[in-house]
């Protein structure tokens, strides 16, 4: 597991951010799902105890809905799937887990617990019914997702007639590539700065404007995870609660500044060539060509990128 899934998991684990997402996602930012109302529950799903075949879900937990004025209430499971690239077998992925937590909750009906006693052999019959299981893909990348998101886009049906016989599959997937500032409004202050700052990775001036206005201070774990996704390199202490992000930015542009003044360069040539660099880049040049446009080392080019 690499740092920046371990982040991922951290992050969306927290009940605060979880809710907040699916509140955004399902009910367009109505406080619906309350944190109070999630419980998490086991992530590692087995399919078959003789076969021991096992799948583990990033994150999983159950909420309690109430849905009228007389308190009633509904349950459902919620699973978050983190995906750092584009998987052009997602569709098949999301309908195995989902499957997979179908399955378990007819275990559990079957080998149910009562009086202390585990009943083994009771039969799944129709008057049990399930917990609605929903799957949120969060993609974390700066382009467009461009795998499928339904089954029948994977499918070869040459034959139209016969789709009416296929029943089609959707996954639930959240882009900061096609959100809007009005998607952003609905987010807590976390989510906010997690997703506008991913959009905009690629335009490090945006990045620097909304930090200087927006985000000037972020929780430590949102901003780990801001630091990993956008590669931007901020130097994070570990002991902080809540990061300046704005000296976290000030301190990487020093740094480059000072290793451009060590190369022998007065303040406002080391200012010059870092624009220069950004320039380039921004007009389509990678980091490679610029270096050696530059006669520059390609990890000083990185540094005044990020």
């Amino acid at each position: 597991m690499t740092s920046q899934d371990r982040i991922e998991k951290i992050y969306f684990s927290n009940n605060d951010n979880f809710a907040d997402i699916f509140n955004y996602y399902l009910f367009d930012g109505k406080k619906i799902i309350n944190v109070d109302d999630l419980s998490d529950i086991d992530k590692e799903l087995i399919i078959d105890d003789k076969s021991l075949t096992k799948r583990e879900r990033d994150i999983l937990k159950t909420a309690t809905i109430k849905y009228d004025n007389l308190n009633n209430k509904t349950y459902i499971v919620l699973g978050i799937e983190n995906q750092t690239n584009i998987d052009y077998k997602m569709i098949i992925r999301i309908m195995g887990y989902d499957y997979f937590n179908y399955y378990n909750q007819i275990q559990n009906i079957e080998n149910g617990n009562k009086d202390g006693k585990i009943k083994v052999g009771r039969s799944f019959n129709k008057n049990n019914k399930l917990n609605p299981v929903i799957t949120l893909v969060i993609y974390y990348g700066t382009r467009r997702w461009d795998s499928s998101k339904d089954l029948y886009s994977i499918l070869k049906i040459e034959n139209e007639e016969l789709k009416r016989f296929i029943p089609n599959y959707f996954i639930n997937i959240i882009e900061p590539y096609n959100m809007t500032n009005e998607d952003f409004n609905k987010l807590n202050y976390n989510n906010q700065a997690v997703f506008e700052l991913i959009k905009y990775s690629n335009d490090k001036d945006k990045m620097y404007e909304l930090i200087s206005t927006k985000y000037h201070y972020i929780n430590s774990i949102p901003a780990r995870l801001i630091n990993e996704v956008t590669k931007a390199e901020l130097k994070i202490e570990e002991s902080e609660g809540k990061i300046d992000m704005c000296k976290a930015i000030d301190d990487m542009r020093k740094e480059s500044m000072a290793e451009g003044e060590a190369r022998g360069m007065a303040a406002g040539e080391a200012k010059a060539l870092n624009q220069n660099i950004k320039t380039m880049y921004k007009n389509g040049f990678d980091v490679e060509t610029i270096a050696r446009a530059l006669s520059l080392d390609l990890g000083f080019v990185k540094k005044v990128l990020a």
